[in-house]
């Protein structure tokens, strides 16, 4: 029984030190975010944008003191390179689909063939045998040329993403207080393109 007083006066003691420990930080927590008033002016926040890569501005969206919202179109690069491979890639890409089309028309004939090979009761083993390696080899080719093709999309969706590149937007509602762009202008990485304040 005294084990059991024991028991409920260290729990109770133990709650109270959790409530009085959370009143105790709440009372500083919140004295020390109350505003205090001072003659300081707030600083305005600047954000550069710096160009990503060696590209050239084919379009400008701004002038310097422009007011700009976020997400608002600013810049747009040259993507006459970046559309050319694109363009490449997909004629590649259906140039490798014609060529699947036939591996896999060559793949099914040899299997029909293996198979009526493999029934017949008068084909010499040795011919079944040399049907079922033109059917491997036949089959490897075609597994070959998948991955060939989806390495072409793959590289297709690089170029893509390199096209998303080529657009600049406001990250920020502000006002334009720097700008070191033109059109015909070549940047190159990271070199500083213009400035935001947050004002």
């Amino acid at each position: 029984m005294a084990k059991k007083k024991q028991k409920k006066i260290i729990k109770t003691l133990f709650i109270c030190l959790v409530i009085l420990s959370v009143v105790f930080l709440r009372y500083f927590y919140v004295k020390s975010t109350k505003s205090k008033k001072t003659n300081a002016v707030i600083a305005t926040k600047y954000i550069d944008i710096a160009a990503l890569d060696n590209q050239k501005i084919s379009k400008v969206h701004f002038k310097e003191k422009d007011f700009v919202k976020k997400q608002d179109l600013l810049l747009e690069f040259d993507i006459t390179d970046i559309k050319t491979k694109i363009k490449h890639i997909k004629t590649k890409i259906d140039y490798e689909n014609e060529k699947l089309t036939l591996l896999k028309f060559e793949e099914e004939k040899s299997l029909e063939t293996y198979l009526n090979s493999k029934k017949d009761e008068k084909t010499d083993i040795k011919v079944v045998h040399s049907n079922l390696k033109k059917l491997e080899k036949k089959q490897l080719l075609f597994k070959i040329q998948k991955a060939k093709i989806d390495m072409f999309i793959a590289e297709l969706a690089r170029v893509k993403n390199e096209k998303r590149k080529a657009f600049i937007y406001s990250p920020i509602d502000g006002q334009i207080v720097e700008n070191f762009t033109y059109i015909g202008k070549t940047t190159f990485e990271k070199e500083k393109l213009l400035s935001i304040s947050d004002e």
